[in-house]
């Protein structure tokens, strides 16, 4: 009997595909079902998931591309269990991984939502996640009531990582929102943000995934499309409406020293390439009214300061932790 469904979005997934559904077949546990969903592929997928004979995989080809999120839907609501894991085309499972999920997410019955660790230049993205998880104090896993997952989804972002590292206790589709014009990218920081304000969050310090990037990979597609900094602002808005606003001085210098460097690059960048309308545009829907003046200079501290993790960094970070412990 199945216990645990792995559903996998897929859009032109060679030539990784092959290597990721090969390392779910391989899993320990063998208690799983596979339910693939191809997205209007064109680079041979489709031959290739036709020849797939496995009783445990099912694979459905949709006529209509909709997008990751609308597969997702599609792939979460012919799931027959309760317990869902998302596997993305490009990653591998690392053997143990199915067995840990189940044995973790069954064991505590109040874990509707849960991410693993992944191996993947993971040390310098989140290595203040872990500077924060040490001063939490638990090495075997960290739970974020709905209260301060919203903080730590706003300091930390989404502290869910990439999709590959969730699993969830089935829900409703409500939970993953219309992701067409507004929410095409920022999609699963925005759905896991809305999870966990209702169920928290759980996060294992566990590497269960092997997580690939690459230039063709679709969320680099999308990037390129510069949705995702477009939409951040939606999400920090639906955070920031469900954290008090006595925190509200700390998380502003915590979001100018570790949240908005990158976005004024880009804004930068966008400027440079003639797309002043854009920059302004997406710099005007920004929490706090922070000025250009505080993005150009917090900017050139954390370009020059920001690379070690050094004592100013420490400090507010410190704060964020008080904080968190207020909500526990």
């Amino acid at each position: 009997m199945n216990k645990i469904t792995v559903i996998m979005p897929v859009w032109n997934g060679m030539p990784f595909l092959r290597k990721a559904i090969s390392s779910v077949i391989n899993q320990r546990y063998k208690n799983w079902q596979l339910i693939i969903s191809d997205d209007g592929s064109t680079d041979g997928t489709v031959d290739y998931l036709k020849k797939i004979k496995n009783k445990k995989i099912k694979i459905f080809y949709q006529k209509k591309n909709l997008g990751i999120f609308g597969n997702l839907k599609f792939l979460n609501s012919k799931s027959n269990t309760s317990l869902v894991k998302i596997f993305c085309q490009d990653d591998r499972m690392y053997k143990n991984c199915l067995k840990r999920t189940y044995d973790f997410m069954t064991k505590f019955d109040d874990c509707k939502l849960m991410s693993c660790n992944k191996f993947q230049h993971y040390k310098n993205i989140l290595g203040r996640h872990y500077y924060i998880y040490e001063q939490l104090g638990n090495k075997e896993f960290i739970k974020f009531p709905p209260k301060a997952s919203m903080i730590a989804f706003f300091t930390l972002g989404n502290i869910c990582g990439n999709l590959s590292q969730v699993t969830y206790k089935k829900f409703n589709n409500k939970y993953f929102p219309s992701f067409q014009k507004k929410i095409t990218i920022a999609g699963d920081y925005y759905a896991w943000a809305k999870y966990s304000y209702k169920y928290g969050t759980y996060i294992i310090p566990d590497k269960l995934v092997y997580v690939r990037t690459h230039a063709k990979q679709a969320s680099n597609y999308l990037n390129m499309k510069n949705d995702y900094y477009f939409q951040l602002p939606i999400v920090y808005e639906y955070l920031l409406n469900r954290i008090k606003k006595k925190y509200y001085p700390v998380l502003r210098k915590d979001m100018i020293l570790f949240n908005l460097p990158q976005i004024i690059t880009n804004f930068i960048k966008y400027l440079l390439i003639g797309r002043i309308r854009f920059s302004l545009e997406v710099f005007s829907k920004l929490p706090f009214n922070i000025s250009i003046l505080e993005l150009f200079i917090y900017g050139i501290f954390y370009r020059f300061k920001n690379n070690k993790f050094n004592f100013l960094n420490k400090y507010y970070t410190k704060q964020v932790v008080n904080i968190i412990k207020e909500n526990l």
